[in-house]
């Protein structure tokens, strides 16, 4: 008996050896060469530790740390996060790119010169080897790392952090995008950190949606002039504070329950989703398909017209622009014909298209006027047509909800101060307690109508992003404002509506922009910041 309890707390002893969460935070605010010192990293890394501590991370903290202290820090976090659910690395500081890699600079730097930088910084590559070591089911690091340019008037090093890639199980968090500069912020954090302690508590959010709201609110509250930027390649989902349950009411995830019903594409799944929303923002486009996946009679079309149809086209292309208008699958509700089913004019194979993609373009032939004349180029320029409506309808709840959202949250700043101010004039009375549990009820009411707007707008700024690199991936030289003006030559077309017009030119300018900007920029949503209406 005596030996197996002896076993039992040795394998409890070392399971116990991995910790769950673990975190090494650097807050660099005081260097030694004059004029490089930051007001916020040291308040940012104290405030991160008081955060990540309550959300039970264990927590090493440096403080104006040396390459040396901060290279040690590093080994403690390889050993103590082996295993472990989650392990993060948050640097505020002084952060610079040389020749592609970024180095993240201690305090010590003895100058101001390129020479100087690697003795005294760790880099972006030491913490991902790191965390690849640690063996932690997701690897997180958050800079806040580009708060001005110490070597700016040299020529020889470029503002801001360089991209790089993310391994599998990595999340790198950066305060602003590619070779910009992220402000130090005017109060007590920088305006990145903020806008984190702001959103990393918030119950039942993955950590990808987590960081899309920061970026939301950073652009926010700097007039779109700092756009943070994530690269991620994280496996699964990770949640830092378990969802508390569904206070929220009745769904109201209009673009969500879109985006289920146009995967599925069959007529159900679209009449679930009218039914749902009635007057959604995708319910005349739901009708419409409804319309053509019901009424289409299959055409039969021998394998050298698809072949001569698809010729040079991109495959990808091809499978985007049928998925986006719901023709990928043979389940979209048409009977249609198979290649094996057909007299063809030719066995030759139908290049590298695959099958599927030919028998669901032959399906989308089939729903057209004039079916022998329906191309690819016919074909992209139809799936261009949508996505720029679509977008533009998106774009309505977009801009409602992120004015929306700052009404409620200056109602709920104001009720707060109020709720202080009541407190400390407050009584033991009963009259008074009644008022303040009152007062109390109201911001937990406000706090609730914040997190349907966010969730709202979780969903349709992911919606719209997809949008963006689904044009601009596969059918940007279709994706033009010439698009608006041409009569509808398609059955599945979308007529056009003077209302969204304006925010479907605005796409336009979007797609043709995102090739010009780093991979998956979202400095779109800077074009919905306008008090004006759309």
């Amino acid at each position: 008996m005596r030996m197996i309890l002896t076993l039992v707390l040795a394998l409890a002893a070392s399971a116990g050896l991995a910790t769950e969460r673990v975190a090494l935070l650097i807050g660099n605010g005081t260097y030694a060469l004059p004029g490089m010192s930051l007001k916020n990293p040291v308040n940012d890394a104290d405030a991160m530790e008081a955060k990540l501590t309550d959300l039970g991370f264990e927590v090493r903290a440096l403080r104006d740390a040396s390459r040396a202290q901060m290279r040690r820090a590093l080994d403690w976090l390889e050993t103590e996060a082996e295993d472990a659910e989650i392990a993060l690395v948050f640097y505020a500081g002084h952060g610079v790119q040389v020749g592609g890699e970024n180095f993240l600079i201690g305090t010590d730097l003895a100058a101001a010169e390129q020479s100087a930088i690697a003795p005294a910084s760790v880099t972006l590559g030491d913490i991902r080897e790191t965390l690849a070591n640690s063996g932690a089911d997701l690897g997180m690091v958050i800079l806040d790392a580009c708060r001005d340019n110490p070597f700016a008037g040299t020529g020889e090093i470029k503002a801001g952090l360089a991209t790089a890639n993310s391994g599998a199980g990595l999340l790198v968090a950066y305060a602003t995008d590619p070779g910009n500069v992220a402000y130090d912020g005017a109060g007590e954090n920088s305006v990145f950190t903020a806008a984190m302690l702001e959103h990393l508590d918030t119950p039942g959010l993955d950590v990808r949606i987590m960081f899309g709201r920061v970026r939301q609110s950073v652009i926010r509250k700097t007039d779109g002039a700092q756009i943070p930027w994530v690269e991620e390649a994280v496996l699964g989902e990770h949640e830092l504070v378990a969802d508390s349950g569904p206070a929220l009411g009745p769904s109201e995830d209009d673009v969500e329950d879109w985006r289920i019903a146009s995967a599925d594409g069959t007529p159900a799944s679209l009449q679930v989703y009218i039914d749902r929303h009635p007057d959604g923002l995708f319910a005349d486009f739901a009708r419409r398909q409804i319309e053509l996946l019901t009424s289409a009679t299959p055409t039969r079309f021998a394998a050298g017209d698809a072949e001569a149809a698809l010729a040079l086209v991109d495959v990808r292309a091809v499978g985007a622009a049928l998925d986006l208008l719901g023709y990928i699958t043979d389940t979209r509700g048409l009977v249609l014909v198979r290649a094996e089913e057909v007299e063809v004019a030719t066995a030759d194979p139908i290049g590298d298209m695959p099958e599927e993609l030919t028998v669901a373009f032959n399906a989308w032939r089939s729903t057209q006027p004039t079916p022998e004349t329906a191309t690819a180029d016919v074909l992209l320029r139809d799936a261009a047509r949508l996505a720029m409506f679509l977008a533009a309808s998106t774009a309505q709840q977009i801009r409602t909800d992120l004015k929306a959202l700052t009404a409620v949250e200056t109602l709920l700043d104001t009720t707060e101060r109020d709720y202080a101010q009541m407190k400390l004039l407050a009584t033991d009375s009963a009259a008074d307690k009644q008022i303040l549990t009152e007062a109390a009820g109201a911001i937990a009411e406000i706090e609730k109508a914040r997190e349907k707007i966010e969730r709202r707008l979780d969903d349709s700024r992911t919606y719209y992003h997809e949008l963006v690199l689904t044009a601009d991936d596969n059918f940007s030289t279709q994706t033009t404002t010439a698009l608006l003006a041409q009569p509808t030559q398609t059955r599945s077309a979308v007529p056009v509506q003077s209302r969204v017009i304006a925010d479907a030119e605005v796409f336009v300018r979007q797609v043709a922009e995102a090739s010009n900007r780093p991979r998956g920029s979202y400095a779109w949503l800077s074009d919905f910041l306008s008090t004006e209406e759309g």
